[in-house]
């Protein structure tokens, strides 16, 4: 039985969890390639589902409310985000 706060997976987050399993057990590839097997589109679909399934899992693991869910996730998309400017400067810096 769910505790009150929290929220049992909808539907269409158990579908995209049934797919992102099948997607999971591939290995990450070690860099980046410049000509990727599959488009860009597809690729990047693929990451969302397999980071909502991520998010999910552990969200379970820890017994988390979706409140505390959102807090960890909005901290982890900063330093994601402090990352990328990061990488934008540093390609900028070598053009110049």
């Amino acid at each position: 039985m769910k505790n009150k706060g929290e929220c049992a997976m909808s539907k269409e987050q158990e579908e995209m969890q049934q797919a992102t399993e099948e997607h999971i057990e591939q290995p990450l590839p070690d860099e980046p390639k410049e000509e990727q097997s599959e488009p860009m589109g597809i690729l990047t679909s693929r990451a969302h589902e397999d980071m909502t399934l991520a998010i999910l899992q552990v969200q379970a693991a820890y017994g988390l409310p979706a409140y505390l869910t959102d807090l960890i996730v909005t901290a982890v998309l900063a330093d994601i985000r402090g990352c990328a400017n990061k990488d934008l400067l540093n390609t900028l810096s070598r053009k110049e």
